[in-house]
């Protein structure tokens, strides 16, 4: 049993509202747009099979401990890419 824990309103109604539809769709959004980084969104929903994955959004940069956390830890990670 896994909670994920998200800020970004896109991954949780991807996986949860969108997903479903733009596997109909072709993978295509309502705006007739290809999904961007399908390969991602298969790969959550195979571990969705696999796991029992409860999501809960929260509010960013709302001193939520955990993705305070996360949110430092992914700049320190893309530092590299920016200098």
């Amino acid at each position: 049993k896994v909670t994920v824990v998200t800020d970004s309103k896109y991954l949780m109604d991807g996986i949860t509202k969108w997903l479903p539809n733009w596997q109909l769709n072709d993978w295509k959004n309502s705006k007739n747009k290809k999904v961007k980084n399908i390969e991602l969104w298969r790969k959550i929903q195979e571990l969705s099979r696999i796991h029992d994955i409860s999501w809960e959004w929260v509010k960013g940069h709302s001193l939520h401990k955990e993705n305070e956390r996360a949110d430092y830890l992914a700049r320190m990670g893309m530092r590299k890419y920016k200098e």
